[in-house]
């Protein structure tokens, strides 16, 4: 196991953990861990258009507005070469399919952008109880638009993962390579929708990234693979691919959307990395005060981790935005009990904002707990630092309660 320049930090963060909080204060963690990252059943990339080769095939023009329903076909989306401006989309009608019969849509050279226009839908919008796998054949790019029946605000997602249903993006080999590219932006200039998500105030179904080139922006305050602002992401899974994520305002790359109202919006579940090539960057505060920010892979400011965050077989840098970490927590917010962050393997870089850690909390985040548990026989590789007054893996700056830092393994 290789640690670069996270020793010493770790030591200042268990010493501070102990003058700060004191053994009266910190709750007690059975074996001072995070629970177990989720065990998905589809954490392999799936066997591409050649396992549906007995589907006939129905083609559209990217220019179309159409409902995909029907398990029985191959849907392909097929652009006209140049760029495609309206407010027509896309539709998977609720509890249309499931994992062992799913839709299967193939984006073909689209070009399609609703900017400045006001669909009431994302340019494909996977209603709930739904599994969709969308493959990529050639260069895509997809920007969504505003809800016009809501706000002019109101942002869209660019590819919309109703909660309770799944999408899977992968190549059109869907053998994990970075074949086949997507580049997807999220509408809203203030209420955000993610690239590949939800749209502003909706929770997110499964998200599968299992291969391809992807670059996905989120608009004002959304994540750029997660949720749009005010919306809980609930599990994102990463297995394959290239992928470049980077947040509106405020939010995270990977993961959820800026938290501005009440409840679970801006909350996080889980976010599961078993292989691929990422990149992710928070969300800058444009508004120069550096105040508020989103990690890279994680949280929102606002926004508290419930789950886990794991990292396994996978080349990560993370750039956490203002006071947010790197891997982990946004600004002001603690992890629930029991969350938290377990690397096991990989080439792991992660910076974190100016008062955040590289793994662990933003500013003003308790309850902080980071696993290093490194998988015999495995290749662990970790750059970690931490913003101003903050640990490369540890709390961020402004932390008054329990952290817990285990490493093990190896």
């Amino acid at each position: 196991m290789i640690i670069k320049k996270t020793v010493k930090c770790i030591l200042t963060v268990i010493l501070s953990a102990v003058v700060a909080a004191g053994p009266a204060t910190a709750p007690v963690y059975a074996d001072n861990v995070p629970a177990a990252a989720p065990v998905y059943a589809d954490n392999a990339p799936v066997e591409g258009l050649t396992a549906f080769e007995s589907r006939s095939t129905v083609t559209f023009s990217d220019d179309e507005k159409q409902e995909l329903g029907d398990s029985s076909v191959v849907y392909v989306l097929k652009g006209s070469g140049s760029t495609v401006t309206d407010g027509d989309y896309f539709t998977v009608p609720a509890d249309k399919s499931t994992k062992n019969d799913p839709i299967v849509i193939v984006l073909d050279h689209v070009n399609r952008s609703q900017s400045g226009k006001s669909p009431d839908r994302s340019f494909i919008t996977i209603e709930s109880g739904n599994y969709v796998i969308v493959m990529l054949r050639g260069e895509n790019y997809i920007t969504a638009g505003v809800d016009s029946q809501v706000g002019s605000d109101d942002g869209m997602a660019g590819i919309h993962v109703s909660s309770g249903s799944t999408v899977k993006v992968t190549s059109e080999t869907g053998d994990g390579s970075a074949e086949g590219f997507l580049e997807v932006r999220g509408g809203g200039s203030k209420y955000g929708g993610a690239g590949i998500g939800t749209r502003y105030n909706d929770d997110t179904g499964t998200i599968i990234i299992a291969g391809g080139t992807i670059k996905a922006y989120g608009g004002h305050s959304a994540a750029g693979i997660g949720s749009g602002r005010d919306g809980k992401a609930t599990d994102i899974l990463i297995t394959g691919g290239n992928i470049y994520a980077e947040g509106g305002q405020y939010a995270a790359g990977i993961g959820a959307g800026d938290n501005a109202g009440t409840g679970e919006g801006g909350d996080l579940n889980n976010i599961t990395i078993t292989g691929g090539t990422i990149e992710a960057h928070g969300g800058i505060d444009t508004s120069g005060d550096d105040l508020e920010g989103g990690a890279g892979i994680g949280c929102s400011e606002g926004g508290t981790l419930h789950g886990t965050i794991s990292i396994e077989n996978a080349a990560v840098t993370a750039y956490g935005s203002a006071q947010a970490a790197g891997i982990g927590g946004g600004e002001g917010k603690s992890f629930a009990d029991n969350a938290g962050i377990i690397i096991k393997s990989g080439t792991i870089k992660a910076y974190g904002g100016s008062d955040g850690a590289g793994i662990g909390g933003g500013n003003g985040g308790n309850n902080i707990r980071v696993t290093i548990d490194q998988t015999q026989g495995s290749i662990l590789d970790i750059e970690a630092k931490g913003g101003t007054n903050a640990a490369g893996i540890g709390a961020g700056d402004g932390n008054t309660d329990y952290i817990a830092i285990t490493l093990r393994g190896g």
